[in-house]
């Protein structure tokens, strides 16, 4: 497995969180370039595996849709030292709100950003003003806002 490049585990039947532990401190996925965990209960502790992981440097398109991350999880995306080669990231259908845009919006982390799916996030005004403000998401190209605003 040290060659796989793409891992799709969506949907997964008994994932848990020892699963993304696993994952993330696994030396066999250092060449990971894309990991696709979405719908599997992912929460915030799991979220601070992959932000801590400097397995998954290499990430470049990390898909978390329908899971359970809070701000608190994407906080700690926002502040992880190895997920600056993102280039797409999914959120869509997690409880992140203004505050977890807020993280979004203002880190360094996220400046290599083309696409980003914040769908169904129950963001409001606050939340898009901390977008449009960004000085770290100037590369954007696709932002998916769908089903949002409240």
């Amino acid at each position: 497995m040290k060659n796989l490049t793409s891992l799709d585990l969506k949907c997964s039947q008994f994932f848990s969180s020892e699963s993304v532990k696993y994952i993330a401190n696994s030396e066999h996925l250092k060449n990971l370039i894309s990991l696709n965990l979405a719908d599997n209960g992912i929460d915030n502790e799991c979220a601070k595996y992959v932000a801590n992981s400097e397995c998954l440097k290499n990430l470049i398109y990390l898909k978390l849709k329908f899971n359970k991350i809070g701000s608190e999880g994407v906080r700690h995306f926002a502040n992880s030292e190895w997920l600056t080669n993102l280039t797409t990231l999914d959120l869509a259908d997690n409880q992140i709100g203004n505050e977890g845009v807020k993280y979004i919006a203002t880190s360094e982390c996220f400046m290599n950003l083309t696409s980003l799916n914040l769908e169904c996030i129950f963001v409001g005004d606050e939340g898009v003003k901390y977008l449009a403000k960004s000085e770290w998401l100037k590369k954007l190209t696709s932002l998916d806002l769908a089903g949002d605003y409240t």
